[in-house]
């Protein structure tokens, strides 16, 4: 079965601070894809993005997927 391209393509993440939210961003970016990194630790989404080198195509959100302000900020930069 082939691939489906992802270059260009956006997604929101939640949960990328760590485990498979983590993976997924690195996975995406790599990818080609624009990423919205949503987690409630701003450290550590500080280091993903270090990690893969600040990509333009990678935007953090601190904040709690619970709260409807930060799901608006996640889906405004979307």
């Amino acid at each position: 079965m082939a691939r489906r391209s992802l270059l260009g393509l956006r997604a929101i993440v939640t949960g990328a601070s760590s485990g498979i939210g983590r993976a997924l961003v690195v996975e995406l970016i790599g990818r080609g894809s624009q990423v919205v990194a949503m987690a409630r630790r701003q450290a550590r989404l500080e280091s993903l993005a270090a990690e893969l080198g600040n990509p333009p195509t990678l935007q953090l959100v601190v904040g709690d997927v619970t709260s409807a302000d930060d799901r608006a900020a996640a889906l405004q930069l979307a």
